[in-house]
């Protein structure tokens, strides 16, 4: 029932009660029976207007009839309710997100945003959903920053600087989703945090990601499998203070080392690992651990058909969990060493 109904309602009874009331005086009770139904009517207008100031408001968005994602955003003003925007077409904008509770929904085949940050999430923004959409941006494709949260899911990520970059405490989780042709696959800074899930990272100019002091990256398998192939130089690099999990995923045909942990990046493997890492056949050692770095592999760890050696260990480090380490058939040895078990 819609607010107009109920108001004309309203003016109906007003206009086949207040008759028979006057005419019963005082001591009618037509009075109360009145005020009864009035009150009734308020209290359904009441209700109305407090749905309709939550209800998600739902949009569609035809960028190949010039429309955009960012005025549709525009349209609702300072509303909070939730946004489910429907997308088809390749918008040509920079999507701003400094909001939370929104929801963008690729239709179409060729639904997708181009722009030098396609996506681009600031200031707390939480509650962010994208899916089935094709971002392709100059400096990064997906940007999660200051804070926000962004949930992606069964997207192409490409052609950008970092297909992903979290940084200063965003935090995108990602699932089955494709990431290539990006310089870097990933690009994970300061408190930024990457949980991706059967993800794949391919023919990356550079390495497939970069975590750096403060950030986290934790790799997993869906149905499909999660691997980093192909990509021009390391699979993984971790520098200082940063740290990876490694659940399932397979890292090979890189064209250099297949992990890379620099002075004081951290690898981390639960013991409940189901698929565990697999670094074969890329052009350097499978896994290189440099001074003041750790690993601790307390899931199983095949390290095969690598250039170098397989486990390589620097200086003064950590490594633990050797035992579940399985190399084979690597071009320089197995594992070396000096690296030094320590157990966990």
């Amino acid at each position: 029932m819609t607010m107009l109904r109920i108001k004309i309602m309203l003016s109906t009874i007003c206009l086949f009660i207040v008759s028979p009331v006057l005419a019963q005086g005082q001591n009618g009770q037509p009075f109360q029976n009145l005020q009864d139904q009035i009150g009734n009517l308020q209290a359904q207008i009441n209700a109305m207007q407090t749905d309709s100031s939550t209800a998600p408001i739902n949009l569609e968005v035809d960028c190949n009839n010039g429309e955009s994602i960012s005025g549709a955003i525009a349209s609702v003003g300072g509303a909070l309710n939730r946004l489910n925007i429907e997308i088809a077409g390749e918008c040509t904008e920079q999507v701003f997100l400094s909001r939370s509770n929104v929801h963008l929904q690729g239709v179409s085949a060729d639904a997708g945003i181009t722009g030098n940050y396609a996506l681009f999430a600031v200031n707390g923004a939480s509650n962010i959903s994208v899916d089935s959409l094709t971002l392709d941006g100059g400096l990064a494709a997906l940007a999660c920053l200051e804070n926000s949260a962004v949930y992606g899911s069964n997207l192409v990520l490409e052609n950008s600087g970092s297909g992903i970059l979290a940084h200063s405490g965003g935090a995108c989780e990602i699932r089955d989703s494709i990431l290539q042709n990006n310089n870097q696959g990933m690009t994970i800074g300061t408190n930024g945090v990457v949980d991706a899930k059967g993800v794949i990272v391919q023919y990356s100019s550079g390495t497939a990601a970069n975590v750096y002091a403060g950030g986290s990256l934790t790799l997993n398998a869906s149905a499909s499998g999660a691997s980093l192939i192909r990509n021009n130089r390391y699979g993984l690099s971790i520098f200082a203070n940063g740290s990876l999990r490694p659940l399932s995923v397979v890292i090979e045909d890189n064209q250099s080392i297949g992990i890379n942990l620099f002075s004081g990046g951290a690898l981390v493997m639960d013991s409940y690992t189901s698929g565990g890492l697999v670094v074969q056949n890329n052009d350097g050692h499978g896994i290189i651990v440099q001074p003041l770095s750790s690993a601790s592999f307390l899931g199983q760890v095949n390290l095969n058909n690598n250039e170098g050696m397989g486990l390589v260990c620097i200086g003064v480090h950590s490594a633990g969990g050797l035992e579940n380490v399985l190399a084979a058939g690597n071009a320089n040895g197995d594992i070396s060493g000096t690296c030094v078990f320590q157990p966990n």
